[in-house]
């Protein structure tokens, strides 16, 4: 295969998760003559900024644990270069469905497609951020609307920087509450954009799939579902994107969000997100899924091994707090339920230091940390009662230098 002989004119479906893509794929799906590829971005994810290619011996090996790819069953041609690579998995979806057209749907690095597919074209789909925000809650994907609306942000700001260098026949926007709202017309616009008939199939996803027909009820559900401080949270981000997009603010009063209280956001997200995952996954599964993947390992085995690395992952994450309790209160008063929150509090801080090393990311939990590290250096090198002091010296160190962080 030739760079030449790459799909002609292929669609793509692009715009921020939770925005209504997965519904809009299903209805050009089902149309007779258009085959579809979900969740596209392992065809750009890996392509770097500037020129060159993903490195094909690396890229074949990350594909090996990419699941949405190994769900695809697409083959993979050695013999091909990237560009040809990544198109031909477009070429085999196009043939086992037999039609004459084919899309995708990506939702972030969706400008590095022109790189490959010059003449592509583009419909652009977006949805009120407020509703996106609340949706990436449900999914936890973030831990409240001020970081559940970035990736929002992010497809919003790259279609607008995109939008400009694709010529207006090869694009189209979307929105999702007209969709919603009037299904029939917004398909019937869709396919003359992409020069087919609009077909009533479109409409007939809901007989095997598990998504319902358009219901103008999912329309600005952030009116009943978001709170008035999760309004004015979200609203004090997007405002301006909202109103350039045709959306209306709520109309509360705007709030100015503090250096500090993006800092508390921040660790409140990330403590939302852990708590969301070990609900659904169960702890061993958890820790060997973030290890694996902040460490970069292909696999965790529960066998003796897998079973000594979990032991030590949970030993290094509960010694601090055992140590404080330990250094801090006497054995008679271990299951008081003060000291026993306490110690959890350590544990969580435990956890978010690691998060925040393996993210490259300093933080002043490192510092309130030290007071806690520093009983357990002074141990059995002074008496208890100079250990107690040093202790307490450092934590309270700590507590005033973290204090004055969070609060500038």
């Amino acid at each position: 295969m030739k760079e030449k002989d790459l799909v002609s004119e292929p669609i793509f479906l692009v715009g921020a998760e939770r925005s209504g893509t997965t519904v809009l794929r299903l209805m050009l799906s089902h149309h007779p003559q258009i085959a579809w590829c979900n969740e596209f971005e392992y065809t750009v994810d890996r392509i770097p900024n500037g020129d060159g290619w993903p490195q094909l011996e690396d890229y074949y090996e990350w594909l090996e644990t990419h699941r949405i790819f190994q769900a695809t069953g697409f083959a993979i041609d050695r013999s091909l270069s990237y560009p040809q690579l990544v198109n031909s998995f477009l070429l085999q979806k196009q043939n086992q469905e037999r039609k004459s057209l084919i899309g995708a749907t990506v939702h972030r690095h969706f400008d590095k497609l022109l790189r490959i597919w010059s003449d592509a074209r583009f419909i652009h789909l977006v949805r009120d951020g407020r509703d996106v925000a609340r949706s990436c809650i449900g999914m936890g994907w973030a831990g409240n609307v001020w970081t559940g609306v970035e990736g929002w942000i992010e497809a919003e700001q790259l279609w607008t920087q995109l939008k400009d260098i694709i010529p207006p026949e090869r694009r189209t926007e979307v929105n999702y509450e007209t969709l919603i709202s009037e299904p029939t017309k917004t398909l019937t616009r869709l396919c003359e954009f992409i020069d087919v008939p609009y077909d009533e199939a479109m409409l007939s996803y809901a007989q095997n799939t598990t998504y319902d027909l358009p219901d103008p009820k999912l329309i600005q559900q952030w009116r009943r579902k978001l709170s008035e401080d999760e309004i004015q949270l979200v609203e004090s981000r997007i405002a301006a994107m909202l109103v350039d997009r045709g959306y209306e603010l709520s109309g509360l009063p705007s709030l100015d969000v503090t250096p500090a209280m993006a800092r508390r956001l921040r660790f409140q997200d990330w403590y939302a997100r852990v708590q969301f995952r070990i609900q659904r996954q169960g702890l061993p599964l958890f820790f060997a899924e973030y290890f694996s993947r902040k460490l970069g390992f292909k696999s965790i085995s529960f066998g003796v091994n897998g079973v000594v690395g979990l032991i030590a992952i949970f030993g290094a994450s509960l010694l601090p707090a055992l140590s404080f309790v330990w250094l801090r209160y006497p054995a008679s008063s271990w299951f008081n339920s003060k000291v026993a929150s306490a110690a959890v509090l350590v544990v969580v801080i435990t956890l978010y230091m690691v998060d925040c090393s393996l993210n490259n990311q300093p933080n002043p939990v490192f510092t309130l940390a030290s007071g806690g590290v520093a009983g357990v250096v002074l141990k059995g090198r002074e008496s208890n009662k100079l250990r107690g002091v040093a202790t307490k010296a450092v934590v309270s160190r700590s507590l005033a230098q973290s204090r004055k962080y969070w609060h500038n």
